[in-house]
């Protein structure tokens, strides 16, 4: 179990208060979420999105701010940006995505297999069961039991697919 955190650069009040801090600092400064939830699991996919969020969001604020600095503009306690939660932006990112992809592996299969040999069927669901399942390991954080959950029933959908795709047409 973990506590959601979050960057000293995401909220802009607390930002204000540390006028000691540079941009760098204060984008490396972390502080935690009390008002989430525990998380019982990390998803990897999602907190690598947030990560780059995050230094998106510095690389572009310490542009602006050396943008002010070279044109004499404001100082950094008047620099005004608004308020991010990278948590439910890497969310919905993170899920559409991932549907995204999910929905892939269920097209491809629709598209490619029925134009094949049952040989090159049944590599290509093979194929695409191994890269499904390491997708979804690299995704998600899931234990061994639910990759072989996942994985088998993967394989019963294209073995499906492919059980009635060979089946013979009845004569009309």
């Amino acid at each position: 179990m973990a506590m959601e955190t979050i960057s000293l650069l995401d909220d802009p009040t607390q930002s204000s208060m540390r006028t000691d801090l540079n941009w760098y600092e204060i984008y490396n400064t972390r502080l935690l979420r009390t008002d989430r939830d525990v998380r019982s699991r990390t998803d990897p996919f999602q907190r690598r999105l947030q990560k780059y969020l995050r230094a998106f969001r510095y690389w572009r604020l310490s542009r602006n701010h050396q943008d002010f600095r070279e044109t004499g503009g404001p100082s950094q306690t008047h620099l005004k940006w608004s308020y991010q939660d990278t948590i439910v932006i890497t969310e919905v990112v993170g899920r559409i995505i991932a549907v995204m992809i999910m929905g892939a592996f269920f097209v491809i299969p629709l598209v490619v297999l029925p134009h094949k040999s049952m040989g090159i069927q049944v590599s290509t669901a093979t194929l695409l069961i191994v890269t499904f399942s390491l997708t979804v390991t690299l995704m998600l954080k899931a234990s061994n039991l639910e990759m072989m959950v996942v994985a088998a029933a993967y394989a019963a959908v294209l073995t499906t697919f492919i059980a009635n795709m060979s089946l013979p047409t009845p004569a009309s």
